[in-house]
């Protein structure tokens, strides 16, 4: 037997549940079980159930009010969830969360300014706005970004003095992958990193991208912009004019996988 901490399976559900975009309601709870037996990367003699996540986890996290431990039988179920969401068992994912939030990592909370250039090869430059924000429950780092026709949420990590964000489409089907460089700083201004992704056109697609700092704006007073390079005069704060003159040529700010 062990005893586990509630609240460390109430943030392993939540995580999970967050990965595979769904809820924690009961009506998720098959297609949960579903995910986490895909996303598996070992064989599972027995697969974790709908049943055995609503009585022997969230119902005990509920008459307990989230507080306190209660005594697992064993690990291999909670084994498979922490498996899904990338760690080599539970007792890895329950190491992990005690480790404080990095200063790097907290540092990027806040408003940015998301600047790509335009897949279709024209000379377009895109802004969109970015939310970086800490979900104290999950204690996970929640991105959101807002296209001109699409929506993107995901998680941004650390690893190797690197950002790591994973962008999934809100009602659709669309990822987008982000690395960022961000060293041992402290409250960066200005992040250079690539992307990846698939691009509207039906082609894997990768580039540089670049997130500058907002805040001194709300998300209210935050816009969507395009800038058509080809035009005399471009408007732009001088901050900006900076990062635009890093995506001047197509050839230098992306690579496409341009099969036969």
């Amino acid at each position: 037997m062990s005893s586990v901490k509630i609240s460390t399976i109430d943030i392993l559900l939540l995580k999970a549940a967050n990965k595979a975009n769904l809820t924690l309601e009961s009506s998720s709870l098959g297609k949960l079980c579903e995910a986490i037996l895909r996303g598996n990367p070992n064989s599972v003699e027995e697969p974790i159930s709908k049943r055995y996540i609503s009585e022997q986890l969230m119902q005990k996290i509920r008459n307990l009010n989230g507080e306190g431990t209660i005594e697992i039988r064993k690990l291999d179920y909670l084994d498979q969830i922490a498996q899904f969401l990338g760690y080599a068992s539970f007792n890895s994912f329950d190491r992990e969360l005690s480790k404080p939030l990095s200063d790097s990592l907290k540092s990027c909370v806040g408003l940015w300014y998301y600047y790509v250039r335009e897949s279709s090869g024209k000379d377009v430059i895109l802004r969109s706005p970015v939310e970086i924000s800490f979900h104290e429950k999950s204690r996970e780092m929640n991105v959101r970004l807002f296209g001109r026709d699409r929506r993107f949420e995901g998680t941004l990590a650390i690893r190797a003095e690197a950002l790591f964000i994973l962008l999934n489409e809100v009602n659709g089907e669309k990822e987008l992958h982000l690395v960022f460089k961000i060293g041992l700083f402290k409250n960066p201004e200005l992040l250079e990193g690539v992307f990846s992704g698939y691009s509207s056109y039906g082609k894997p697609v990768a580039g540089r991208v670049f997130l500058l700092r907002q805040d001194h704006l709300s998300l209210d007073e935050m816009s969507i912009k395009k800038w058509n390079l080809s035009q005399e005069e471009l408007m732009a704060e001088v901050s900006e004019q900076a990062i635009i003159s890093q995506l001047l040529t197509f050839k230098s700010s992306y690579i496409i996988a341009d099969f036969i």
